[in-house]
């Protein structure tokens, strides 16, 4: 008899596992509840009904469904295992299930027992997830304050680079805001978008150790100058390697000036060994820089920007990123016009 059970039970799994792949897996998990508990049924109306060793699978059977779907369905899941429960007693007490080696059955008080247990173990559940559900919701709206207390910080940093004449005004606002649309368009999930968010932030913050002489020259720098002023991106890799939060957004500071052609710093990193949260970076802060006003020169206009990033296609940046880039300008000039 367990025999013919356990082979539909395996096609049934089969049947599932199918379901599941189209995407279904609530209505499979449920489903596979379902079977199991009519399983356990079957075989405990041929094993002395409640008295018999499958009926103790019903408890283990709703601890396992509540576990997987939530405390929320226990209740339901609680009422279908009484249910079944019930009917294994009233068809025992209409003699319709035979005892098993003449075992005694005790009345009604075993059936009343089993059904505490079921209950009683339904709220032990219940409790236990609720307190499990308490913490967790604790836990992340405590790590959410540090990732927004952090975030404040890195806005902080970048508006203290602009205060102090390390960059020009509204530079990181304008550098967030086009990382934000851009990374969007591209389809990034929002985990990667964030990292790229904090790396923009970060992208010049070794420049506080790079000295104002330097950094604020109007006339172009020596060769000399232009190798101190390098040296950003390793002092910025010195400040933030201790800090667990930003290792995710670290390739951007670090990154941000390889070129796709292997000529960059601080690595001269190649094509794809250029991390692509810094190759995608490097886009978007090249375009700002050239678009605003610098000590050194006048801001460019938009059609010469466009015009030098394509000549420095597969030298400079990622062709395949460069064209996306420009497709997102037009889809949001044309957006601009529209509105």
């Amino acid at each position: 008899m367990g025999g013919k059970v356990l082979g539909g039970l395996f096609f049934c799994a089969l049947f599932l596992f199918w379901i599941n792949r189209k995407g279904h897996s609530l209505e499979a998990g449920f489903s596979l509840f379902l079977i199991l508990c009519l399983a356990f049924t079957y075989l405990a109306w041929n094993d002395n009904g409640i008295y018999g060793l499958p009926f103790i699978f019903f408890p283990i059977l709703l601890i396992a469904a509540g576990t997987i779907f939530g405390k929320a369905l226990v209740p339901l899941f609680g009422a279908i295992i009484v249910g079944l429960s019930t009917f294994l007693f009233i068809f025992d007490r209409m003699g319709l299930i035979e005892p098993y080696n003449g075992a005694v059955k005790w009345a009604p008080d075993f059936f009343i027992i089993s059904l505490i247990i079921i209950i009683f173990t339904g709220a032990i559940l219940m409790l236990i997830m609720d307190t499990i559900e308490k913490n967790l919701m604790h836990i992340i709206q405590s790590e959410q304050a540090i990732k927004n207390t952090y975030k404040l910080t890195l806005e902080g940093w970048a508006k203290a680079l602009e205060l102090y004449g390390r960059e020009p005004e509204g530079h990181s606002k304008r550098i967030v805001a086009m990382t934000e649309t851009f990374t969007e368009s591209l389809g990034l999930d929002e985990q990667t978008r964030e990292d790229i968010i904090q790396g923009a932030l970060l992208h010049d913050i070794g420049k506080m150790g790079i000295p104002d002489a330097i950094l604020l020259k109007p006339e172009s720098l020596t060769a000399e100058e232009v190798e101190i002023n390098k040296e950003h991106t390793l002092l910025a890799k010195d400040l933030l390697e201790d800090i667990a939060f930003s290792s995710a957004a670290m390739d951007i500071p670090i990154s941000h000036h390889e070129q796709w052609d292997g000529k960059g710093y601080p690595e001269c990193l190649f094509r794809n060994q250029i991390p692509m949260s810094a190759r995608i970076f490097s886009i978007i802060d090249n375009w700002v820089s050239l678009t605003s006003k610098q000590v050194y020169r006048p801001a460019w206009s938009e059609e010469k920007a466009a015009a030098y990033m394509l000549e420095e296609v597969d030298q400079k940046f990622d062709g395949s990123l460069v064209k996306s880039f420009l497709s997102f300008l037009t889809s949001k000039s044309r957006e601009n016009h529209e509105s």
